[in-house]
Formats: C-alpha cells, sequence, structure tokens
C-alpha cells in the first residue's frame, strides 16, 4: 500500500458533551449531572450546531468531486 497523496481528516462536530465542558472551563458546572457524567462518548449526540458543522463538511467534501481510495471512521 502506498503512502496517501491527500489525507483528509475530519472531527465530528460540536456535540452535547463539548457543550458542557466549556460551560464548566468558564465556571459553570450546571450542567455536569450524576446522569451526563457516565455516558460513554460514543453516545452523545451532535447539537444543532454540530449537525450544521457536519452538514457544510459534507457539502464541502462533495463539491471537492474527488474519489477516495479508502474512508476510515
Amino acid at each position: 500500500m502506498s503512502m496517501p497523496l491527500d489525507l483528509y481528516v475530519i472531527r465530528h462536530g460540536e456535540s452535547e458533551a463539548n457543550v458542557i465542558v466549556q460551560a464548566g472551563e468558564q465556571g459553570d458546572n450546571s450542567l455536569y449531572t450524576q446522569d451526563n457524567v457516565t455516558v460513554p462518548d460514543r453516545s452523545w449526540r451532535l447539537t444543532a450546531t454540530g449537525r450544521k458543522q457536519a452538514d457544510c463538511i459534507g457539502r464541502w467534501l462533495v463539491s471537492q468531486q474527488q474519489l477516495f481510495d479508502r474512508y476510515m471512521v
């Protein structure tokens, strides 16, 4: 397998966990509850902003009109 010419690394959009952590970093710990501190990372949903970010990057990828050799999730 040869090395890729281009490598795109895309992270998920804003999640509910991102919002909670950001609030905590600004001194608002009210969003930390017993229910949400035990939620596995993979279970957090995207916020409305995160869904918009995902849609935006999806549209950008399509606009590149380029086929990818591999997709890794």
